[in-house]
């Protein structure tokens, strides 16, 4: 954590006071505390990345695990994610001390380790969408398409060279997701492993290794060739010919379909703490980001539930456009050497939203889910800011 310079910790220290001129007594004034009610829909949603009515629902599901969290602790942490400007930074807008600031955040994020899955792998066999590739048809005889998957980079601050991947010239962790290709809802999540572990690795030895339904694939990028049988990917540019124009149709189609998986990373990345580096422990990395996939999931699900709302006619208010892809992250068009899975896993580190489900759980790393201790291996950096 960055030192504070001594000037401003002791004007945080100082309480703001008054003067009452009718009875000339000096009163200090308290900091309001901070509500939902605060600030209007736009701007609440601008500033912490999720609508009030998600935000409650957060609010109430990590009550349910401990009922010391407050409104303002929930609103305090995703401030703190959402702009990732240190505890000094973020403590000075509330008019409190940073060691405060971090108690409260470290509790919310802690707590987020044991909210409850909204969604699970086999909710994908609900909107399938129909393969319309040449490989599908000659494969299946029902070719379909049920779940868009990829992995995302996250940087992290760590002296250790065994996380640095080229691809993305730093160092970081790799998580894999699979989202439903009818409105994004997530329903995997694999990670953390150590950034050089190739997408299609991961892959192979987790969410490939699911019982999928007869003419059923998934459907990826350039990084999950090699699995034909399982997942839809685009075709490579041929260097002796020029590509066919049914080969750019299934890339089209590939490009329209993989979108959405896409824009789900522009939500997550929103959050300053997972665009930059991450400064704290790895288990606290994990902990926050299914804070945010489960927001993120709420957010889907309210949504779904007044959109049937608005076809029965009980609310009319405008649906909203969808999320639109804003983070671009810088990845080097290099393609990443497979090696051996156990090289880029993280000792007693692993989450998952889905447990012994559809044979996804053969893989068996040795690790944890239930791990709430923070490991010297697991730990980044010394300091919690």
């Amino acid at each position: 954590m960055t030192k504070p310079n001594n000037n401003n910790k002791s004007e945080k220290k100082n309480k703001k006071i008054k003067i009452d001129k009718k009875n000339k007594k000096v009163k200090k004034e308290k900091k309001k505390r901070i509500e939902i009610d605060d600030i209007n829909d736009k701007k609440f949603k601008k500033k912490y990345g999720f609508t009030k009515i998600v935000v409650l629902q957060l609010w109430s599901d990590l009550e349910h695990y401990n009922n010391s969290i407050t409104e303002q602790d929930v609103l305090w942490t995703l401030d703190y994610l959402r702009y990732y400007s240190g505890f000094d930074d973020r403590a000075s807008k509330y008019d409190i001390s940073d060691r405060t600031l971090m108690t409260h955040v470290w509790k919310v994020i802690d707590t987020a380790s044991k909210l409850q899955s909204l969604s699970q792998l086999v909710d994908r066999h609900k909107q399938p969408v129909k393969d319309l590739s040449i490989s599908g048809g000659q494969l299946f005889e029902n070719p379909h398409l049920t779940l868009a998957v990829d992995t995302s980079f996250f940087p992290i601050k760590t002296k250790d060279d065994s996380f640095f991947n080229p691809k993305y010239s730093g160092k970081g962790l790799k998580y894999e997701f699979g989202c439903s290709l009818y409105d994004g809802e997530i329903l995997w999540v694999n990670g953390p492993f150590k950034a050089p572990a190739a997408d299609i690795t991961i892959f192979r030895e987790s969410l490939g290794k699911v019982l999928m339904e007869p003419g059923e694939r998934f459907i990826g990028d350039k990084g999950y060739r090699g699995e034909e049988q399982k997942i839809l990917t685009p075709h490579v540019e041929p260097t002796n010919r020029d590509m066919s124009p049914i080969e750019k149709l299934e890339n089209a189609f590939v490009k329209r379909k993989r979108i959405i998986i896409e824009n789900v990373f522009s939500v997550i990345k929103r959050f300053n703490c997972f665009k930059h580096k991450w400064n704290s422990s790895f288990l606290r990395h994990s902990n926050a980001l299914t804070l945010i996939v489960h927001s993120y999931n709420l957010s889907i699900i309210l949504e779904r539930q007044r959109k049937k709302s608005v076809k029965r006619g009980t609310n009319k208010s405008e649906i909203p456009n969808d999320y639109e892809d804003e983070y671009d992250f810088i990845d080097k068009d290099l393609d990443e050497k497979e090696t051996d899975i156990n090289l880029h896993i993280i000792p007693n580190l692993k989450i998952k939203i889905n447990k012994n489900i559809d044979g996804a759980d053969q893989y068996d790393t040795g690790n944890s889910d239930d791990s709430d201790t923070d490991n010297s291996d697991n730990q980044s950096v010394e300091s919690d800011d």
